[in-house]
């Protein structure tokens, strides 16, 4: 029953995917699922600490380490439907017509669901699953991604070549992004992320990314995805999640992805 619950009909939609490479700004309401965990650090403050990706109207998933970091749930909130950090109402120019995006909506946590064999020093099992306080109604700017729930996408997804990682993490130049942007990223094989951090990953693991493009601080938690045929149309899946790389981001050390198909039945388990 939980992987049907992941079968949802509108997930990972979208109108047009801008070709991005170098850490392009997405359109608004073009990546709706993508989500923001903050921390508050005084009463009112909120800021900043990694991304997450909404799966159903209650759940999101999102890297562990953040939340092993901050174990004060109530000191957290999940904000949806963002797009530019620093302005209140999120527009564009897109052909020839000004676009804005509904207002940000935030979320109390209700409950987090920790994987039980989450390793830091293997980096390991790093996934968590949130369960939000209330639904997340389906809107223009909010609403799920796919996951690769079919034997067919899974198969088809460790032959990629070439992926997607989006975030407000650290650009260029250093700074994090204040709008929401995409890197197309190569996959390499996971025997470079072992050379580079000197540990051993088994297939949990996606290897990707080099000094053509990789995710940066401030991407942790948010998504790598790919395009494929779904439910007759084409739609944003999600193949994995930003989890750890090299402190210098653009270097040529790869960077290290959860891989979501390898915990579906962990996720279905807890969609339950």
């Amino acid at each position: 029953r939980g992987l049907q619950l992941l079968d949802v009909e509108d997930c990972g939609s979208f109108d047009n995917v801008p070709q991005t490479t170098k850490g392009d700004q997405v359109n608004v309401m073009s990546r709706p699922w993508m989500a923001l965990l903050l921390y508050e650090i005084s009463p009112g403050t909120l800021t900043f600490k990694c991304g997450g990706t909404l799966i159903s109207s209650r759940k999101l998933i999102i890297q562990m380490h953040t939340i092993i970091l901050h174990l004060i749930l109530n000191s957290f909130k999940v904000r949806l439907g963002e797009h530019t950090l620093s302005t209140t109402e999120d527009c564009q120019r897109l052909r020839g017509r000004q676009l804005c995006a509904p207002p940000v909506e935030d979320f109390e946590i209700e409950h987090v669901f920790k994987h039980e064999n989450y390793s830091k020093e293997k980096n390991l099992n790093d996934i968590a699953l949130i369960k939000l306080k209330g639904n997340a109604a389906t809107k223009s700017h909010i609403r799920p991604i796919c996951l690769p729930i079919t034997k067919k996408i899974r198969e088809k997804s460790e032959l990629l070549t070439q992926l997607r990682v989006t975030g407000w993490g650290k650009t260029e130049t250093g700074e994090y992004s204040d709008v929401l942007r995409e890197s197309i990223i190569r996959k390499v094989p996971r025997e470079n992320c072992e050379r580079a951090y000197n540990k051993e990953y088994d297939s949990s693991i996606i290897c990707a990314g080099d000094t053509l493009g990789d995710s940066c601080n401030g991407d942790s938690g948010g998504p790598l995805t790919f395009v494929d045929y779904f439910h007759q149309r084409q739609r944003f899946i999600q193949y994995g999640i930003v989890s750890g790389g090299a402190r210098r981001c653009g270097s040529a050390a790869p960077g290290v992805y959860t891989n979501v198909s390898k915990f579906l039945s962990w996720i279905a388990e807890k969609m339950n």
